[in-house]
């Protein structure tokens, strides 16, 4: 048996040693494009100030665009280093009255300022769980009073800082009642001064005033056969992004319901359902995450896209306007956008490899058992 099989391995040899490579080139390939592909990121935050100009984080970088698309500034890189950015990809951006703009910086638990020519002012925050500190997500808006309000995912709560980084109040624990939340997501404040806060799993928006009070819940019945009211459809409804128009109206990105309809909602002030605006009419046939939505104060409400790096234009009635930024912008995107396409590529040719190899391996073992039970024969 044993000088059976060593003359099988010296027979095939050259196949055993082709099959091992292609495993481990397939390995390897599959890994390689894999991390390399996780490491480029899109749009993963937009804001717009009182001007138009629009605010950008791609690919750890700040972008400052004027109203037509055109680059103003950009800032920043993957580093730890205040300023900069990273290990883990900004999640969120916001703007003051007087153009300062404030970047969530998840990776190092911590928000940072800049000045409106894009120079580094100041940093805050740190890592835990106690008030002030941060968990692995922070998403931000600011008041007309630069008033600084950051939403914790993981620690559930909504915090309160004000122009200087010092903490004014928390409020919030993991829970279903007034004032706690189930991973709560994009902070907004309205035109009334409140401050209205996606509660993700609860499947509804919380309210609150200016002293971190709750004031209201709405909730949304958006469903895939259904639009009126709110309801805990947990599997298509769980609100993500949110953003108000010069008349109080608000726009709503339901996020796994956008994942599999591609639409946005309209509500009044009163959260009554006003329009359901279908986007697959401008080719968004779903909204992948995390997507933006702002709205500016000349009447055009942006949408952003992570993976297919793109922003759009709409009127606040959902007609569609076109594709936004110049064409350096829109190169940017494209050339972020081939790259990670080409580790994809890669990390799919290792998976056909890794299937080749499999295949080749169950060739040879069919072939090294038919040699056993043919040499079994002659010995009989």
């Amino acid at each position: 048996m044993e000088k059976e099989s060593e003359k099988f391995v010296e027979q095939k040899k050259p196949i055993i040693i082709l099959t091992i490579l292609i495993t481990i080139l397939g390995v390897l390939l599959s890994l390689y494009g894999f991390m390399e592909s996780e490491k480029i990121f899109g749009i993963r935050a937009m804001t717009v100030d009182s001007k138009g100009n629009i605010y950008l984080i791609c690919d750890y970088t700040l972008y400052k665009l004027g109203k037509e698309g055109n680059i103003i500034f950009s800032c920043g890189k993957e580093c730890q280093r205040q300023g900069e950015f990273g290990p883990g990809i900004p999640m969120d951006i916001a703007v003051d009255r007087d153009e300062n703009i404030y970047v969530a910086d998840i990776g190092n638990y911590r928000i940072e300022k800049f000045d409106k020519n894009g120079e580094f002012v100041f940093a805050f925050g740190a890592r835990g769980t106690s008030p002030g500190t941060f968990g692995s997500l922070i998403e931000i808006a600011v008041d007309n009073s630069g008033n600084i309000y950051a939403v914790d995912s993981p620690n559930h709560r909504l915090q309160k800082f004000d122009a200087k980084g010092k903490l004014l109040f928390a409020v919030g624990k993991k829970g279903v009642r007034d004032e706690e939340f189930d991973y709560p997501h994009d902070p907004f404040i309205g035109k009334d001064g409140k401050i209205y806060v996606c509660d993700y799993r609860n499947a509804r928006v919380q309210c609150f005033d200016s002293e971190g009070k709750s004031i209201a819940q709405y909730k949304t019945t958006e469903g895939k056969n259904g639009m009126s009211g709110i309801s805990m459809i947990r599997s298509y409804n769980l609100p993500q992004r949110i953003a108000g128009d010069t008349k109080s109206n608000y726009y709503l990105i339901n996020y796994d319901l956008a994942l599999v309809d591609g639409y946005l909602f309209k509500y009044d002030t009163n959260f009554k359902l006003l329009k359901k605006i279908d986007l697959s009419h401008c080719g968004i046939d779903y909204l992948d995450f995390p997507s933006e939505i702002v709205c500016s104060s000349d009447g055009t409400l942006f949408i952003s896209q992570e993976r297919p790096m793109r922003i759009d234009q709409f009127g606040f009635d959902g007609n569609y306007f076109g594709r936004f930024g110049s064409k350096e912008v829109l190169s940017i995107f494209n050339e972020l956008k081939e790259k990670r396409d080409g580790y994809i590529a890669t990390q799919r040719m290792g998976h056909i490899l890794l299937i080749l190899g499999v295949i080749f391996t169950v060739v040879v073992y069919w072939m090294y058992k038919r040699s056993l039970s043919k040499s079994g024969k002659r010995a009989h």
